[in-house]
């Protein structure tokens, strides 16, 4: 009986300890719900931020990356944007500034290539560059003109392939392996078969450590100047002996009148007649020299006339100068030439020019011959040739035939009177025109000499101190 009250006693409190725990469980769910819903949003809310600060920060990284793309395909001017996280601004203002200088040191560097090639470029010598191996690394215009190539077709390429000259070679091989310069005249021959000289100039070439890396060759075409010496050479033989053949002949024939020829009438005038010619001679050869030396200086100074003259009267005018000379030996002159053809011309001198050809022409040709003088105008020349059909020059003679003195046939020349100055002054009068002097001739068949005149003068048209009208020349083949 005790059991069960004590039971029922402590029944009640059972359900109320029941009852409590039931309550406690009803409000701890009541609680969690809001908790776990918390939760929820805090790590959503969380999540969402943490998104949305990596798309910005990855945007930014992206433009860095996309930035420094750019700076290594070389398009540095383009600036990268500056992001507003520190740590990425200060990385893209660090970039932005390497880019600038970057940029700066490249386009300083352009710059003084440029000037590098504007100066090889605009240089009359010829530098050619090679390094230790003999293979060509740079060769400018001048260089590419003189040795006939071009530029985009040697590079890396041997200099025995590009220019097969012993010389050449033996001084960028000593070069090479003394690293001292060495100057040295040299003589290349071109395709064509021209030769040229040059004065080559070899010196180390070296790198900003001052290590050898090359050699370097200047050239210096001298071809004109080695030209013009031999020219001034054989001028001066040739004057002293022109001179001195009149002199001596004249000294040698008074010294016979004086020794007692004088007491012979017949052997005095003889001898006479003969001092006479030569001294004739002599003044014909001092005559020449100072008609070219006037030509020579009035073409340097500007100061020979042109105005518009008319063809037809100064080829006429000198066809009927030779027209005796050319009677005596039954030769035709004909003229072929329009009446309304004129140019920029000094008169006296064309004339004089014109004089020397055809009587050129009637000394080398045939009796009963014809000669052709023809005038013609091109697009930018005025033509005037003389054509003859004589005994005509050798291809080995007409690159020279201008020259002072130069004589095809030295004994015939002298027996027909020349002075060896005539074409000389032909080429001298072409030139103070502003024009040339061409010949063609084969031998047997004749010679044709032709004036090239340009239509509009490239002399300034100034008068002239003195007149040359006076002068004449006899010429020779």
């Amino acid at each position: 009986m005790s059991g069960k009250r004590l039971l029922w006693r402590l029944l009640p409190s059972y359900l109320l300890a029941a009852i409590g725990t039931f309550a406690v469980f009803e409000m701890q769910r009541a609680m969690n719900l809001p908790m776990i819903l918390g939760v929820i949003t805090a790590v959503c809310v969380a999540w969402g931020a943490s998104w949305l600060a990596s798309r910005r920060i990855g945007r930014e990284l992206k433009a860095v990356e996309q930035g420094a793309e750019q700076f290594a395909r070389g398009i540095l001017s383009r600036k990268i944007p500056v992001p507003a996280s520190r740590e990425i601004g200060a990385l893209a203002e660090t970039m932005n500034r390497m880019a600038g200088e970057l940029d700066h040191r490249i386009q300083v560097l352009v710059q003084q290539q440029q000037q590098h090639e504007a100066i090889l470029f605009s240089m009359v010598e010829s530098v050619l560059a090679v390094d230790t191996e003999e293979r060509l690394i740079s060769l400018n215009q001048a260089g590419a003109r003189l040795l006939r190539v071009r530029v985009q077709d040697i590079q890396g390429r041997r200099l025995q392939e590009v220019v097969r000259n012993p010389a050449l070679e033996r001084l960028v091989a000593h070069v090479l392996a003394t690293q001292q310069s060495v100057s040295e005249e040299i003589v290349i021959r071109l395709n064509g078969g021209e030769e040229r000289v040059l004065d080559a100039q070899g010196t180390v070439l070296l790198d900003a450590g001052q290590q050898a890396i090359g050699a370097l060759v200047v050239l210096h075409d001298i071809t004109r100047v080695r030209r013009l010496e031999i020219i001034r050479r054989d001028f001066v033989a040739n004057v002293s002996h022109e001179l001195k053949t009149p002199v001596t002949s004249i000294k040698g024939f008074v010294e016979t009148l004086l020794d007692g020829a004088l007491k012979s009438p017949g052997d005095a005038e003889r001898f006479l007649k003969i001092v006479a010619a030569q001294a004739d001679r002599l003044t014909a050869i001092i005559e020449d020299l100072l008609m070219l030396s006037r030509i020579e200086q009035g073409t340097e100074k500007a100061e020979i006339a042109l105005e518009p003259v008319p063809i037809r009267k100064v080829v006429q005018a000198a066809v009927d100068i030779c027209q005796l000379k050319a009677a005596e030996k039954d030769i035709r002159v004909e003229i072929r030439c329009s009446e309304d053809l004129a140019a920029e011309s000094n008169a006296a001198l064309l004339e004089q020019a014109l004089v020397n050809l055809i009587d050129n022409a009637i000394k080398y040709s045939p009796n009963g011959a014809s000669i052709f003088v023809e005038a013609e105008g091109a697009p930018d020349e005025i033509l005037i040739r003389v054509k003859d059909h004589g005994s005509g020059i050798s291809h080995e003679h007409l690159s020279r035939i201008f020259e002072r003195f130069y004589r095809v046939d030295k004994a015939r020349s002298r027996k027909l009177g020349g002075t060896g100055l005539g074409l000389a002054i032909v080429k001298h009068i072409a030139q103070a025109h502003g024009g040339r002097a061409t010949v063609q001739s084969r031998l047997g068949e004749g010679s044709t000499f032709c004036l090239h005149l340009p239509v509009s003068p490239k002399v300034p048209l100034e008068p002239p101190p003195e007149t040359f009208a006076d002068s004449s020349a006899e010429t020779t083949e």
